[in-house]
């Protein structure tokens, strides 16, 4: 053990790390990475590792809590700080001090809005894309007043902005309003332009380099974001204390421009997509607003099989010859269609193609497409088998450049590279941007490798590829293909998931940039049997977590039923589980034991077993089970308060002030509405997360 650090941070230990040989000498630390566990009281929430050298913090490593220990990974032996806050590394950031830099006065601090579980852009973030920076209030070494500001959005065919916006720890004062006309829905609100509040004391730094969170909720109204448990989505603000710059403005002024938007299908920036097939040449065209980011795209030529013979069938009446092929798109191992049409390429002669696709009933559609610079291309909505007459063009590969010390290969069915250049490739073990991948890939890599790849000029200089190119990655021996992905990590330390697929033991992946790529391999996730909870699912965490710890298990092998109705005696099962009593018993029906516990208890009378439980009676037994502690919350917000009946009242406002249950976008509690399974596993997820 170290001695603590000091005025550089907050930190819990320290801890000089060693390794020597049985005769004292110290033993280098060669290729790999070792995993260290130190104990630790898990009550202090440690997060991180910080690598401690010469007063400076140089690397920082999450840190995984687990049975008192806290673990993280390195790659050499030093001194380790541990730390609940997180903080820049120390130079990676001009002007970036340790001490306490803000003295009274008002600053604006750069900001945006970060998932709740996970650390990464919220979908809402583009709620602040032109109000990037908070003025913030100086007084006394605190920061005593925050002001932020919103503005409308364009997410995808939708037209909105953010109308409640709520601060855990805090009260919001709504400082300025704006009217906004949602599309398609044609409703009216009143947005949020501006805010202030008090900021709690998780925001607060304690250094220049610290970066801190706040947990919020807000809503979007009639968007796909507004399908978050009563229209509410959890987040976190973000603040970057290194940015701090000093003003004599006091009052924030807000940008009402509307930013456009982020996708529904991946919660960031709508951005184009261009996936080919190595082997047929077959190119899909489309955008992250109708295809996820990380789809794989797979195209198979079928000849024999029960495809195979529908086809037939279908194609009787056809007397050149073709071929067939299954073009889809896979998302976590599921085929998925795409929300709207996209754009397949062919290659071709000048004489072109005659195309069909084929149902799955069996019926052939013939495909209008044109002649395009070699392609025979065509708008589709929908993907499966497609009949081609005619044959492909020779698919002829241009550029076949490798890295022979990674195995990485950079091919491209076009000239776009000078002659002679070649594939420069560098694996990353170390390092501020090892750090910052790491931190980037926390929560979704199980174990990564990390590349810096480029090109160059015969010469030397540095030269681009102007346009696609397949980077085909080795999967490295003890990954699992099934789980393995690839990032690209961007400049300004945020991952990129980029889709792609495996093929002969390589990751593939197509890419018009390139630069620093992660490939990982994700951790195996108990979701991964259905295939209704892709990862873009609102609830997915918090179903994770309830699956995990035994509370909901699927309704079949491959389903959860997210938006399925959930029964009185389900609930008796569900609390049953939660309170880990093994009371054992026998009755009439499979609840009856969970029922007469749940009597015993005091949390339901058992009536009406196999009705659909509403949000009230589950708020109430959850209130029930916990012990009907008194109530500090307040109803009169909600326009429908009156609705809720006398026996929830307590319960929803218990219930409401834990931010357990948010209402609608449109002020509404709902009550009486059915509570479905993806909405219960929140609820209890997020009961368990507050106690």
């Amino acid at each position: 053990q170290a001695s603590t650090p000091t005025g550089i941070g907050t930190y819990t230990d320290a801890f000089a790390l060693t390794l020597t040989d049985e005769s004292g000498n110290t033993v280098a630390f060669s290729d790999g990475t070792a995993t260290v566990s130190v104990p630790c009281d898990e009550d202090d929430g440690i997060q991180f590792a910080y690598c401690i050298a010469n007063g400076a913090r140089t690397e920082r490593q999450p840190v995984t809590v687990s049975g008192g220990m806290a673990s993280w990974s390195t790659t050499h032996f030093s001194t380790w700080a541990l730390s609940a806050n997180e903080y820049e590394i120390s130079g990676s950031n001009p002007g970036t001090g340790d001490e306490f830099f803000l003295t009274d006065g008002n600053y604006y601090v750069d900001i945006d809005l970060w998932k709740a579980s996970a650390n990464e852009e919220s979908m809402g973030n583009v709620g602040f894309a032109n109000n990037d920076r908070a003025l913030v209030t100086v007084e006394n070494g605190e920061i005593t007043t925050v002001q932020v500001a919103t503005n409308p959005v364009d997410v995808d065919e939708y037209h909105s902005a953010i109308i409640t916006f709520r601060v855990i720890g805090s009260t919001v004062s709504v400082q300025e309003t704006g009217s906004v006309t949602t599309q398609p829905a044609g409703k009216t609100y009143d947005y949020i332009e501006s805010i202030s509040f008090a900021m709690p004391d998780d925001g607060q730094p304690d250094i220049a380099g610290a970066i801190t969170y706040i947990d919020v909720q807000f809503c979007v109204p009639d968007t796909p974001m507004d399908a978050v448990m009563g229209g509410t989505l959890e987040a976190r603000l973000r603040f970057k204390w290194s940015s701090a710059e000093a003003t004599s403005d006091t009052t924030l002024k807000s940008d009402d421009s509307t930013a456009k938007g982020t996708s529904s299908i991946t919660g960031t920036t709508i951005a184009d997509i261009k996936l080919t097939d190595a082997d047929t040449g077959i190119i899909l065209t489309t955008d992250t607003d109708h295809v996820d980011d990380s789809g794989k795209f797979s195209v198979a030529k079928i000849t024999s099989g029960n495809d195979y013979e529908t086809t037939v069938k279908a194609m009787s009446s056809i007397t050149k010859p073709w071929l067939l092929y299954k073009i889809v798109v896979n998302v976590d191992g599921v085929e998925t269609a795409p929300k709207g049409s996209v754009t397949l390429s062919f290659p071709c002669e000048k004489e072109g193609l005659t195309i069909y696709r084929i149902s799955d009933s069996g019926v052939k559609t013939a495909l209008k497409g044109k002649i395009e610079k070699g392609y025979y291309v065509l708008d589709t909505s929908t993907l499966g088998l497609f009949a081609v007459e005619g044959e492909l063009s020779t698919v002829t590969i241009k550029e076949d450049l490798k890295d022979t010390a990674t195995g990485i290969q950079l091919t491209s069915l076009k000239d776009v590279l000078p002659d002679g250049a070649v594939l420069k490739v560098t694996a990353m073990n170390d390092g501020t941007g090892y750090t910052a991948a790491q931190t980037a890939l926390k929560g979704k890599a199980e174990q990564f490798k990390l590349y810096a790849i480029s090109t160059q000029t015969s010469a030397g200089a540095a030269t681009a590829p102007t346009d696609e190119v397949s980077l085909y990655f080795p999967v490295p021996d003890g990954y699992t293909s099934s789980l393995v992905e690839v990032y690209q990590i961007t400049d300004d330390g945020k991952a990129t998931r980029i889709g792609g697929s495996v093929k002969d033991g390589h990751y593939v992946i197509s890419t018009s940039d390139l630069g620093t790529f992660a490939l990982v391999q994700r951790s195996a996730s108990v979701l991964d049997q259905f295939t209704d909870i892709p990862e873009t699912h609102w609830a997915r965490s918090y179903i994770e977590t309830a699956v995990k710890s035994g509370l909901f298990s699927g309704t079949s092998k491959t389903e959860f039923n997210p938006e399925g109705e959930m029964s009185r005696a389900m609930m008796f099962t569900v609390f049953f589980n939660l309170s880990g009593d093994k009371t054992e018993g026998t009755g009439e029906f499979w609840y009856s034991t969970a029922m007469d516990w749940a009597k015993e208890k005091g949390i339901s009378d058992g009536n009406n077993p196999n009705g659909s439980i509403t949000r009230e009676q589950l708020v109430t037994m959850l209130y029930r089970y916990t012990g009907s502690k008194q109530a500090s919350g307040d109803l009169s917000s909600y326009e429908d308060a009156n609705m809720v009946s006398e026996y929830a009242v307590e319960a929803m406002k218990w219930a409401v002030s834990q931010g357990i249950v948010a209402g609608t976008t449109d002020g509404h509690l709902n009550p009486d509405q059915t509570a479905k399974r993806a909405e219960v596993a929140t609820i209890l997820v997020r009961y368990m997360e507050k106690k």
